[in-house]
């Protein structure tokens, strides 16, 4: 089973969707019948249609919205594109101390106060004993090194603003949204699609300002689909689920969305997600 999982960490907003579920065992690997079952091909064709991951890059953001400039927007867009690139090369992590190490550097890359702001957020999380999830896959999402990822892996993203209250004003809010499908091999041979959606997004009263003194409000958030919950728990790496596939309506609508789409985090949530994301990390304790 998937479903999308939401946990909420004050600054911050982790979604998970996965199947705690363990892998199947030596005599159920999987065939190539089975590896069809688990990607459909309408979902192959999907991603087929992105760009190539190793090959993509991400366009600057510059649109006129309300009050701003796209001059302006583009200077906090800037910011968004720079943080989101650091989060993307996180993209292995062979143990939770290199693991916990990228997310650190993410944050030490971040600009001017902004560093800070997440820093404290950072110390804060490490500290919290009722956080779901380990604290740093709210900052970046590697996959475990024990899995291959495939040249064929593929990336698009979208861009959007917002006028919304910032501080004692109205502000502009700055989001780029990525989806990277990454095609992932075992050592046994199997193979299957892991997709991570991402936004980050930085808000401020004063783009000139805030480019010249990092001083955003911020949030990152995502969403992980076929993967183990029991590997994010426990503080390790992401893998693969190579158990029955993804077919929840978030996954098909996350694959579905064209190159330069942007659909809001809001979008793929579920009333029902944090009773199910209890259940799942109860297997991985039995």
């Amino acid at each position: 089973m998937h479903r999308a999982l939401l946990c909420a960490v004050a600054a911050l907003s982790l979604t998970l969707s996965a199947c705690a579920e363990p892998s199947a065992p030596p005599e159920q690997m999987q065939s190539p019948s089975q590896k069809d079952e688990l990607v459909p091909q309408s979902v192959v064709k999907s991603v087929e249609s992105w760009p190539l991951l190793n090959e993509a890059t991400i366009e600057p953001f510059a649109e006129n919205i309300g009050p701003f400039s796209g001059d302006l927007v583009s200077l906090v867009s800037s910011d968004v594109k720079d943080l989101m690139n650091v989060q993307l090369a996180a993209q292995q992590a062979g143990s939770k101390e290199e693991f916990e190490g990228q997310a650190e550097e993410l944050v030490s890359e971040a600009p001017g106060k902004l560093s800070g702001y997440m820093t404290d957020q950072m110390e804060l999380d490490k500290k919290d004993e009722s956080k779901t999830f380990a604290w740093p896959l709210a900052f970046v999402q590697p996959i475990d090194k024990a899995f291959v990822i495939g040249d064929d892996s593929r990336f698009a993203y979208g861009w959007n603003a917002d006028i919304e209250p910032v501080a004692d004003g109205m502000g502009v809010t700055v989001t780029l949204f990525t989806r990277t499908a990454y095609w992932v091999k075992d050592d046994r041979d199997r193979e299957t699609l892991i997709v991570i959606g991402r936004w980050i997004s930085l808000s401020t009263v004063d783009p000139a300002y805030a480019a010249t003194s990092g001083d955003y409000a911020w949030s990152m958030r995502t969403k992980v689909y076929n993967a183990t919950v029991c590997p994010s728990v426990k503080g390790d790496p992401i893998a693969p689920d190579f158990s029955e596939g993804d077919h929840s309506e978030g996954f098909k609508m996350l694959v579905g969305l064209d190159e330069r789409d942007y659909a809001p985090v809001e979008d793929f949530r579920r009333d029902d997600d944090d009773k199910e994301l209890e259940e799942y990390i109860a297997r991985c304790d039995a």
